[in-house]
């Protein structure tokens, strides 16, 4: 923090004010620099620590698939941060992986808007090399481009990272990332072995494309009996709990209005929120939820909840948060 202070005062000002913390302060200079932190400074003035590192992380994962240093993104707006939780969550239920194996296309949610441009998202070749006793292959890679999501012949439709991000000429190979494993001499020359049997078999791609493709068929194959209850409603969490102050994720399912009182199995009234949240916080008053899912109003406090006569009132050191905001005192908010 130290070094980053004296390059961006502005964030050792923010920070001796009181007007964001020491984490968001951390998280500002990650992704800052002498043109954006005015605008992160704001952001993280008005974003509880959480969101704030999930903004912090779509700027990231934008910058480093448009090959621009980190310092030089500004923080996403409303659709971009959308079209990214879109990506994340159909990287996390399947539907991307079986688009790369099976092909086809993304539609709905999982056909995201990721800026102004347009992008694609291919699978590398990867290569094995020897010497150290080091084997790399190639990710996948995001960047500018046609729109399209290549690996199994699908495409995924709408915009995403600007081909030119917005006129700066992207560095080669922007996006890619490479997976470098450590193996023993032994073993590296046996996978050149059989890379090489691969080879002579006439087997078309790579080696390393052909095996991640092996385990994607393996492992895709959905047994509907096999799914866990409520897995939809944590698929749509992003196996994240939902409270604004918490980025656990060991999810249980909470009923916005409890069961005892009423409350149904139906996705509104359904959220996933962690062991602590669920049973110390919410069962214990110190945290509520109204619902519904997708607009809930969280009151914190040690003393959210009390019940007095059979009529529920605030407690006098709740605080209310809005699900992308700061937390607020004395009134509530969305």
């Amino acid at each position: 923090m130290a070094p980053r202070c004296h390059l961006l005062p502005e964030v050792a000002c923010a920070l001796d004010a009181g007007t964001i913390g020491f984490e968001a302060a951390r998280l500002v200079s990650r992704v800052a620099d002498r043109d954006t932190i005015r605008a992160w400074l704001d952001r993280a003035s008005r974003r509880t620590t959480k969101h704030l590192e999930e903004e912090v992380e779509a700027a990231e994962s934008i910058a480093r698939a448009s090959g621009l240093a980190h310092a030089a993104t500004t923080p996403p707006d409303q659709d971009t941060l959308d079209a990214y939780v879109a990506l994340e969550r159909a990287m996390l239920d399947g539907t991307a992986a079986n688009l790369l194996v099976h092909g086809g296309p993304l539609s709905g949610d999982a056909s995201p808007r990721l800026g102004d441009g347009a992008g694609q998202m291919s699978g590398g070749a990867g290569q094995m090399s020897g010497d150290g006793g080091q084997m790399s292959g190639g990710a996948g890679q995001m960047s500018g481009g046609a729109g399209q999501m290549s690996g199994g012949g699908g495409q995924m439709s709408g915009g995403a990272l600007g081909s030119d991000a917005g006129g700066v000429k992207l560095r080669p190979g922007a996006g890619r990332v490479a997976l470098r494993l450590r193996l023993r001499a032994d073993l590296v020359a046996f996978w050149r072995d059989v890379a090489r049997l691969f080879r002579d078999a006439g087997e078309p791609g790579e080696l390393a494309d052909f095996l991640v493709r092996t385990f994607w068929h393996t492992w895709l194959g959905r047994d509907g009996s096999a799914r866990v209850a409520y897995q939809d409603v944590y698929e749509r969490e992003r196996f994240r709990c939902a409270s604004p102050v918490c980025s656990n994720r060991d999810l249980t399912p909470h009923h916005l209005v409890f069961r005892s009182r009423g409350g149904g199995d139906a996705r509104d009234n359904l959220i996933g929120l962690c062991v602590t949240c669920h049973l110390e916080l919410v069962h214990g008053g110190r945290l509520r939820a109204e619902p519904p899912a997708p607009d809930v109003r969280w009151t914190l406090g040690r003393a959210a909840l009390l019940t007095v006569a059979g009529r529920e009132r605030r407690g006098t050191d709740a605080r209310s948060v809005t699900p992308g905001g700061a937390c607020h005192s004395g009134d509530r908010v969305r």
